[in-house]
């Protein structure tokens, strides 16, 4: 990790990206404050997946673009505080937007509705060209999943973002093994294990 820590100290920016949608922007949001205080990295951006869970959207599915109102558009969509979504008579405000309230700034997102070409569109704006550093954080640990995992309940959300960080040459992370109440700590650690191994 120290090889990492130093890379990121050098780079123009990195994009953390609250990998599994909804909440995961707020570890994205901690993680790049430990960048920025503690390893000196210059700029550090939280990204937010726009699919919250159910007990703020009841709506099944991530939020389409049509849905999001008081946000600019490029590649990705750049929340701010005031963004909310429009789902038939029911409005809420995501949790990217709590972030963007936080910074007093903007906040990029991305939408699921164009798969992995339009999250990788996304990342390429934020990354590409430069010396820029991508991060793919889940909270949990399901990002590693394979799909076979009994208690695996969302892994649309990871596999989509997974693939689009590889696309960008991104590097993936784990943070609070088992939080999220899918794949266990042990299981987490395997896979880890295999995957540095």
């Amino acid at each position: 990790m120290g090889n990492y820590l130093t890379r990121f100290r050098e780079v123009e920016r990195v994009v953390v990206v609250g990998a599994g949608g909804g909440g995961d922007v707020i570890s994205a949001f901690v993680f790049c404050k430990v960048l920025e205080e503690l390893v000196g990295v210059r700029e550090c951006l939280p990204l937010g997946v726009l699919w919250e869970r159910w007990v703020v959207d009841p709506y099944p599915g991530p939020v389409p673009v049509a849905n999001i109102r008081n946000a600019r558009f490029s590649k990705c969509v750049w929340v701010n505080e005031d963004t909310y979504v429009v789902r038939g008579r029911y409005s809420f405000k995501p949790h990217t937007a709590y972030v963007a309230e936080k910074l007093r700034n903007e906040v990029p997102a991305v939408t699921l509705e164009r798969g992995v070409s339009g999250v990788y569109e996304c990342f390429n704006e934020l990354v590409g060209g430069g010396e820029n550093v991508l991060i793919d954080l889940d909270v949990g640990g399901d990002i590693l999943a394979e799909g076979w995992e009994n208690n695996l309940w969302s892994p649309l959300a990871d596999s989509i973002t997974l693939a689009a960080t590889a696309r960008v040459g991104g590097l993936v992370g784990v943070t609070a093994l088992g939080a999220d109440g899918e794949l266990s700590q042990d299981l987490v650690l395997k896979k880890v294990s295999e995957l540095s191994g």
